[in-house]
């Protein structure tokens, strides 16, 4: 970054040799040139400014607008109460990857220090031997999320559940278990 005093010895190199171009600090043309530093000198810490302003993870003056753009706070995520929590929220929606596997959504929970078990359903074939529960075609596409938890950390178990939601392909239905500690998941499910 240049300073004020920088920018004006570097106008003072640029002006014309001869008498009616003065360099001393007094004369009316220096004075101009200093001003005119103040403002580039300005500039440039302005334009530092922005580089820590480009990511959002050092975001002050446009963390709002990194927000807006990422989608926050929304349902899921409410207002954050600090601007750490704000910066890595924001950092967070936009650098992560989605993804349709169930490790993705697995990782998800996990990183709200949330267990979670996931159930796919199949359709039934003529001639295929049953040993499960019959289900129509529809059911392909739909699976269930078994939320492990505790007590005192079952408002972690409705945020997983709105990210869940929030991520899953558009074309499937999820549904939800809350299994509290120590509990086992059911093998059917058949609630509609």
């Amino acid at each position: 970054m240049s300073t004020a005093s920088q920018y004006t010895a570097a106008l003072k190199a640029l002006l014309p040799t001869g008498p009616a171009w003065p360099r001393d600090s007094g004369a009316v043309m220096s004075l101009v040139l200093a001003a005119l530093a103040e403002e580039f000198a300005r500039v440039d810490q302005r334009a530092l400014v922005l580089l820590e302003e480009a990511d959002p993870r050092t975001a002050n003056e446009l963390l709002g607008d990194w927000e807006v753009m990422a989608g926050l706070p929304d349902a899921c995520s409410p207002p954050a109460p600090d601007l750490a929590t704000r910066r890595r929220l924001v950092f967070q929606r936009i650098a992560t990857l989605g993804g349709q596997s169930r490790q993705f959504f697995v990782d998800l929970a996990a990183r709200l220090g949330t267990s979670i078990d996931i159930a796919e359903f199949s359709p039934f074939y003529v001639g295929e031997t049953i040993e499960q529960p019959v289900f129509g075609e529809d059911w392909a596409y739909v699976w269930r999320v078994d939320i492990h938890y505790d007590d005192d950390d079952a408002e972690s178990a409705i945020d997983v559940e709105c990210l869940i939601r929030r991520a899953r392909p558009a074309h499937t239905i999820v549904f939800f278990t809350l299994i509290p500690g120590g509990a086992t998941a059911p093998s059917l499910w058949y609630e509609f």
